[in-house]
């Protein structure tokens, strides 16, 4: 402490007062993106986004402080919509002291992403709404987003916003007079078929507006900083000048901010990067007349650490202020919690010249955990008032919410103005019931023909086989996506949503979890969800937390049969006597039960759930048995069993005493008196993962820890992985696992081998789910990115007969077009194989565009043979042919009624996708066109309707050692 106090005596300021305020009253979640404007007082309206406030949705809520921060009446709720999600709000004051607050809006009047705005009237001390909210942007077709506003010398207010139409972004904006009519319809103030443009800036000047817009390539790399000014006649025609701050040539420039002084002058600052690794915060000065006053120049740094979120503030004299966030390593906090973010807010005046003021400064006090400036935010959230007042608005922690709206000031100490009327602190939005967020969409009705309309024009498969996109943002962050993968239907789900789709993509059913679990009293927050499909009974299982510390409870949900779209038997079961706050569910099954491991972070420790699987399946009465692993939190990962003889359920966590082990946990006897089982097994090291740098941005995505997800268990092998830090970079590590029969064995597991999807200094990749085959072929699917890629989602594979510890060369599935700027991603995603195609797998990841997404993606090995089989008819004749053979080889035609795994002694090996009885119907020897082919003759007596899996195989190399087979076709007998 006696360090801090002198460290912030050597950089506070003479004749100034520094201090913070937390703007917030809820503290009940994350407070995000918070935008600041003083009226002609120096009174201050604070708007941010806040998670959860209208009864589990993500809002817009402000709070009006007079010059020293100090609260003007309550909380206000901005936004009067309130299904799904409004955020990213900025306000601006104009010189009739009317705020104008803009947010983005998530399928409120179309399908994608709009700009609302509403006017509040804050003369003097006083904050009423002006208006009801409006959407800013005419044209709704693709998305709006980034939506901000400044005046006019005349006083008319000009909007500016990105649009995404056909993937490419461009700039449009609008005027509406200070009563707040439209004067014009959208209008293009910068767009390009060859560039994208982002995070547009404004500012005023005596002959109109300036703006700063950061440029990309269609790809996505960041091509250098623009801007112009904007002014309009009397007719509305509008007139534009360009100018350059940044050419992109010497750095990878992004995230611009301008502001100007009384005279027209002004600054331009953005970050910029050489490499990825380390950012700069550059600036440059303008004349009024819009040439470069110098050089554009890097902003002193007060230590060597990463910074971001570089903003400017100028003074009306023409004296200026740059802010940053400086970023220290993640500081763990303990098995399970999400890491502490060390970071604070620096910053560096600058006299009217250009030179130097002091040295650099911390503008937060309070200084433990997370101040920080957030990234991709274009509100304005440092500013220089004409009071002399500096603040910097910040998310993080302020001593009493450690996910707060604080401000930073910076203030003459001869500012003392009157002391507004006390008031009592009350949270906004504390009224809202369900139905007033969630009553306004109508519940889904099944319909088996139904095919949703897309909002946009989806994005087409990068790669795999096949793919779609199965959600837009649900109005939650992040999105935790997971997957339950049947013989014909994909169940899907995210916070905030469930869907069904049949492989082709086509959705037939759609809810939200509060919906969905509605009828066995879910509460409003019903968050983590998780789902499987169970090959012993053939059934959809999903699950979910509810309660989030508030009437905790487990809620469950099993289809009748192995279609989806009928009848799911739903339970609600409450957790509180013995876990206080359920997070980060893990779901687990093997042939006997399903389980579920979490941990309590408000009591209870780390615990298993477990439920008797043959009621579940039939919607009977169940009782819910439970074996706490731990008094404390420990993320146990669960894992599904597909062995049909193992009696056990397997579980494993990194937070096991050393970084060069982890814990194996197993219970047996789930229905009777549930036995817990650990053992310790040997791994190579793994450390605390680092963040991931991404293309076009400083923001770092969370990684946050080495936790353990999931897993599968198969042909007695355990299969896990989870984040590590490794080569400057989060990686996913890996292992497979010989259990040896244990915890029932007497033996002990084994390390089989392990190993790194390591793709080089800075590649990250993270967020990873593994599975595995009947014949041993593991898939990993993840997210990648570095600082010349976005986040994309890629896939690897691995045979049994592949080196030991590798995996071979990744495959894109996906990828985002924009950075993510928040702090948030994933939380995890989910993988399962085909249960009709064995080696196909699908995934399901978050991606972006203009806000979150997210992919299933299918994929699975290339085969040298591919086969095709025409219809199989009872009597008939069917065609079976396969390509890609070698020319004159030979190639055999296998049929069976069973999937699974057997590997002839003829091929070396090689593993079938087949089950014994195989039947051999015929060979053909490879054409000049490396076709081979044959008709087979079904018998009249087949069985109609059982399916017939066929699969064919070229018999290469001594002994077969280099054999290969087909995909593994399946068709219904008629």
């Amino acid at each position: 402490m006696i360090l801090t106090l002198i460290f912030l005596a050597a950089t506070q300021l003479p004749g100034s007062a520094q201090f913070d305020v937390q703007a917030n009253t809820f503290t009940n979640n994350r407070q995000t993106e918070a935008s600041i404007a003083t009226n002609s007082q120096g009174n201050i309206l604070a708007v941010w986004g806040s998670r959860r406030q209208e009864q589990g949705s993500f809002g817009v809520f402000a709070q009006y402080l007079d010059p020293l921060g100090r609260p003007i009446g309550t909380e206000i709720h901005v936004n009067q919509y309130l299904p799904r999600e409004q955020t990213k709000p900025s306000v601006f004051i104009d010189d009739n002291d009317v705020a104008w607050v803009f947010w983005r809006s998530i399928g409120q009047d179309g399908a994608g992403t709009e700009v609302y705005g509403r006017r509040f009237d804050v003369r003097n001390r006083t904050c009423t709404a002006q208006s009801d909210e409006f959407r800013v942007n005419s044209d709704i077709v693709g998305n709006q987003r980034d939506g901000v506003c400044c005046a006019l010398p005349n006083g008319n207010i000009m909007a500016a916003w990105v649009s995404e139409k056909n993937n490419v972004n461009a700039l449009f904006g609008r005027v509406f007079n200070q009563q707040g009519r439209a004067l014009t319809e959208d209008f293009i103030l910068h767009a390009s078929d060859e560039r994208g443009f982002n995070l547009i800036s404004l500012a005023p000047h005596p002959q109109g507006i300036l703006a700063a817009w950061a440029c990309t390539d269609l790809s996505g790399s960041p091509e250098g900083i623009q801007g112009s000014l904007i002014g309009f006649d009397e007719q509305m025609n509008k007139s534009q000048e360009l100018f350059l701050a940044h050419d992109g040539a010497a750095s990878l420039a992004f995230e611009p901010s301008i502001d100007s002084a009384n005279d027209g002058s002004f600054v331009v600052s953005w970050m910029s990067t050489l490499d990825g690794s380390q950012f700069d915060v550059t600036a440059r000065r303008f004349n009024s007349d819009l040439s470069p006053v110098a050089d554009e120049f890097i902003v002193p740094q007060a230590n060597s650490d990463m910074r971001s979120g570089g903003q400017v503030a100028v003074a009306d004299n023409g004296e200026f202020i740059v802010a940053y966030t400086a970023h220290q390593n993640k500081l763990w906090r303990g098995p399970g919690h999400r890491p502490d973010e060390m970071t604070s807010v620096f910053a560096q005046k600058y006299s009217a010249e250009g030179e130097l003021n002091g040295e650099v400064l911390r503008l937060n006090i309070f200084d433990e955990g997370e101040q920080n400036l957030q990234v991709g935010h274009n509100g304005k959230h440092l500013l220089w008032s004409s009071q002399d007042q500096i603040i910097a608005a910040w998310h993080g922690n302020t001593g009493t919410d450690h996910r707060a709206v604080g401000l930073s000031f910076l203030v003459p100490e001869s500012l003392q103005p009157e002391k507004p009327e006390a008031v009592v602190a009350r949270a906004a939005g504390s009224g809202l019931e369900l139905s007033d967020v969630y009553g306004n969409e109508a519940k889904p009705v099944y319909d088996p023909f139904f095919v949703a309309p897309a909002p946009t024009t989806p994005p087409m498969a990068l790669g795999g086989i096949s793919g779609f996109q199965a959600f837009s943002s649900t109005g939650w962050t992040p999105p935790d996506p997971d997957l339950a993968v049947g013989p014909n239907h994909i169940v899907a789900v995210v916070n905030g949503g469930i869907r069904i789709f049949d492989k082709g993509g086509n959705q037939s059913y759609s809810d939200s979890l509060v919906s969905f679990w509605s009828s066995v009293g879910a509460g409003g927050f019903v968050f983590d969800p998780v789902a499987l499909y169970d090959p012993h009974t053939e059934r959809y299982v999903v699950a979910a937390a509810d309660g989030a510390g508030n009437n905790d409870a487990i809620c469950i949900a099993v289809s009748d049969d192995n279609d989806p779209n009928g009848t799911w038997h739903k339970y609600r079961f409450p957790v509180t006597s013995t876990c206080v706050f359920l997070d980060f569910p893990n779901m687990g099954i093997n042939k006997d039960a399903l389980f579920l491991a979490g941990d309590c972070f408000s009591g209870g420790g780390n615990r298993i759930f477990m439920w008797d699987m043959s009621k579940l399946i039939n919607g009977a009465s169940v009782t819910m048995k439970q074996k706490q692993c731990s008094t404390s939190t420990q993320s146990l990962g669960a894992t599904k069993n597909y062995d049909a003889t193992s009696s056990a359920a397997y579980f494993g966590t990194t937070y096991a005493g050393s970084s060069t082990q982890i814990m194996l946990r197993a219970i047996t006897d789930p229905n009777g008196s549930p036995v817990l089982h650990s053992q310790y097994l040997s791994v190579p090291p793994y450390s605390f993962p680092p963040n991931a740098s991404q293309m076009g941005t400083s923001n770092q995505a969370a990684t946050i820890d080495y936790r353990i997800k999931n897993g599968v268990v198969r042909n007695g092998k355990l299969w896990l992985c989870h984040n590590t830090g490794n080569n400057n970079a989060c990686q996913v590590r890996w292992y497979e696992i010989d259990l040896n029969g244990w915890p029932t064995s007497g033996s002990s597991p084994a390390l089989a081998q392990s190993g790194t999807l390591d793709y080089g200094s800075g590649q990250h990749t993270w967020f990873g789910d593994i599975n595995v085959s009947a014949s041993g072929t593991a898939a990993i699917s993840f997210s990648r990115s570095s600082s010349s890629q976005y986040i994309s989602i890629e896939s690897a594979l691995r045979t049994a007969s592949d080196p030991t510890g590798t995996f071979r060369s990744p495959e894109l599935l996906q990828s985002s077009t924009s950075p993510e700027t928040g702090n948030r991603w994933g939380d995890y995603s989910g993988l399962e194989e085909d249960p009709v195609a064995p080696g196909k797998y699908w995934s399901h990841n978050e991606f972006r565009t203009s806000g979150w997404l997210t992919w299933i993606g299918e994929f699975e090995l290339p085969h040298d043979l591919n086969l095709s089989v025409a219809p199989i008819v009872a009597g008939g004749l069917s065609g079976f042919t396969a390509t890609n053979g070698t020319v004159g080889e030979n190639i055999y035609f296998l049929v069976s009624l069973n999937s699974g795994a057997y590997p002839p002694p003829q091929l070396g090996g090689l593993a079938l996708d087949l089950a014994q009885p195989i039947y051999h119907v015929g060979t053909a020897s490879v054409n000049a066109f490396g076709t081979a082919g044959i008709n087979v003759s079904i018998p009249s007596n087949a069985p109609v309707g059982a399916t017939a899996y066929v699969q064919v195989v070229a018999k290469r190399g001594v002994g077969g050692t280099d054999s290969v087979k087909s995909n593994l076709v399946s068709e219904v007998i008629y």
